[in-house]
């Protein structure tokens, strides 16, 4: 191996190690939240501006629906966002929206992109730590099967939900569901 390649597999463990870290501190104890009234789209908008341009340079990004706000730790609710759309970022084709709108007693926030998909079986265990839904989901497009699951307990901690659903587009939906009262 040369030793860029070298260097590049320590980087991706290093990752590794640290997300393991991350989810295992989640799992420990409830952190200290600090609520917030967070504008989503300005939110989206942030979590946008973060990515890492070499994984959205052939991508379309769009921020949609209504300009809500919604009271939440802005930090964590921020990571649940980034990892969603850090996941669309990979598996999508060209396009990837975030879509904010009301439901019922409370606000949606909505990663969708124009991708393969994950087969509907896999609506559950998606959100479990380390599970690939299947083989085009390989280690090569990165991860170590910690975000979904990184997701799924920050949006526990603000007592909401995770969906997966099909996308309009054609790809993967994940919906976070947040209450309002």
């Amino acid at each position: 191996k040369t030793q860029q390649g070298m260097t590049d597999d320590i980087d991706e463990l290093e990752k590794l190690v640290q997300e393991m870290l991350n989810y295992t501190a989640m799992e420990v104890q409830l952190p200290e939240m600090n609520m917030t009234e967070i504008p989503l789209h300005e939110l989206s908008q942030h979590v946008l501006d973060q990515l890492d341009p070499s994984l959205v340079s052939n991508k379309q990004l769009s921020i949609e629906g209504a300009p809500l706000t919604i009271t939440a730790d802005a930090h964590y609710l921020e990571r649940a966002i980034l990892n969603l759309v850090g996941n669309a970022c990979r598996y999508a084709d060209e396009q990837i929206r975030i879509v904010t709108a009301a439901y019922p007693n409370g606000v949606e926030i909505r990663v969708e992109d124009d991708g393969p998909g994950i087969d509907s079986k896999y609506t559950e265990k998606v959100f479990e730590p380390f599970f690939r839904p299947d083989e085009s989901r390989v280690r090569i497009r990165g991860g170590a099967g910690l975000g979904l699951a990184i997701v799924k307990r920050i949006i526990d901690w603000h007592e909401g939900e995770c969906l997966l659903t099909r996308s309009e587009l054609g790809g993967a939906c994940f919906t976070i569901r947040l209450p309002t009262d």
